[in-house]
């Protein structure tokens, strides 16, 4: 569980350092939003210290509740979605 935590905080973190890294204006008050796309409403539970560490530097995240692992990827394809929480890599 805490792999997954720290995953999807470095997947966070790398996301807003590259969008951050475009803005000129680094004291910008405007708020981000971002919407991530999350398998059942218990994630909640996981994602709230990330929420609410990032709502500390104006970064609004929205939860996506899907009931279909096929969902997500298309959410993102549409760009519905910017993140889809259990989208991996296997190497």
């Amino acid at each position: 569980m805490k792999k997954l935590v720290k995953g999807l905080l470095l997947t966070l973190i790398l996301v807003f350092g590259v969008a951050a890294a475009g803005c000129g204006d680094t004291k910008s008050a405007d708020v981000q939003k971002v919407r991530i796309g999350v398998s059942s409403s218990a994630e909640e539970v996981i994602w709230k210290p990330i929420i609410d560490k990032f709502k500390a530097k104006n970064v609004d995240i929205e939860l996506v509740v899907f009931t279909d692992y096929t969902q997500p990827n298309a959410a993102l394809a549409n760009k519905e979605i910017e993140l889809n929480a259990f989208q991996h890599y296997e190497g």
